[in-house]
């Protein structure tokens, strides 16, 4: 049975969307950031992220119910603040409420672990395409088995990684390296053809998912 989306969790699934695609075109992503980082004119407003290009800067505030006559207003305020600030775009991204998906059973590091000995070994006769999609599915599994309350439904990229950042899983290092394996995926499973992973990147990937389960076993 699907549950609904608490409120962080929706902020959370929007947030992962956007991301992505705001890094690939060159933006610098900053998440519910510091009052004392944002311009002077937007003290005492928080937006749900901020996003830096050149000359082009982005606020995204992010909201269900487009059509309540509080949500109306809190846009018109803030749409004020904006004025006369042509380097900065207020964007209201108003999504529907969503229901995630069902749990998934948390596996056994042994079978984990027996799959990233399987994928090890089969990764030139499955092709390195398949094998980081295979990759990252062990190594969600990997994560769920470590952090079962944290991670018992599907995960967005970002926020697994953010998780096993947070919880000491994976270094500052390991965890750039997985975003860049992140979005490399992203892109492969959703129909980018001409891309290919590197050997390297699988191998990367097949490393680090090890690391994570050397402490438990």
């Amino acid at each position: 049975m699907s549950m609904s989306l608490s409120g962080y969790e929706f902020e959370r699934a929007v947030l992962d969307t956007m991301v992505p695609e705001l890094e690939a075109d060159g933006f610098r992503v900053v998440i519910h950031p510091k009052q004392d980082t944002l311009p002077t004119f937007l003290q005492g407003y928080q937006p749900d992220m901020v996003a830096y290009k050149d000359n082009k800067n982005l606020a995204v505030e992010i909201t269900r119910v487009p059509a309540a006559p509080a949500s109306k207003l809190k846009e018109r305020v803030l749409r004020e603040r904006f004025a006369g600030h042509p380097d900065w775009e207020l964007r209201f991204v108003y999504a529907p409420p969503v229901n995630s998906d069902a749990n998934i059973p948390v596996v056994s590091k042994q079978t984990v672990s027996e799959h990233l000995d399987r994928l090890d070994a089969s990764v030139d006769a499955m092709g390195l395409t398949a094998a980081l999609l295979t990759g990252w599915a062990v190594f969600e599994a990997a994560a769920r088995a470590l952090i079962p309350s944290s991670l018992t439904r599907p995960q967005p990229p970002a926020r697994l990684i953010e998780t096993l950042a947070s919880e000491g899983y994976v270094t500052p290092d390991e965890a750039d390296m997985l975003r860049r394996l992140s979005r490399t995926r992203n892109e492969v499973a959703h129909g980018r053809l001409d891309l290919t992973p590197s050997r390297d990147d699988v191998d990367l990937l097949i490393a680090v998912t090890r690391s994570i389960l050397e402490p438990a076993t």
